[in-house]
């Protein structure tokens, strides 16, 4: 099973955004870009700041586990 660092940068792609570690907020966005547009590429792109999001906050718990 991989660890949330190796899940994490696995999953992540630079070419899009994030929202920190607010998972909720990138949520928010995805449901805001999706519900206003016909366009996918736009939601496309709001998923991906979704999953980097999520990412994020694998690696800070991690880092935090670590710490302990």
């Amino acid at each position: 099973m991989l660890r949330h660092h190796e899940l994490a940068h696995s999953l992540k792609c630079s070419l899009f955004a994030d929202r920190g570690t607010d998972i909720s907020a990138a949520y928010e966005y995805l449901l805001s870009v999706a519900n206003a547009s016909n366009h996918p590429p736009a939601v496309i792109t709001a998923a991906h700041v979704l999953l980097n999001t999520v990412c994020n906050a694998l690696l800070m718990d991690e880092e935090q586990s670590e710490l302990a």
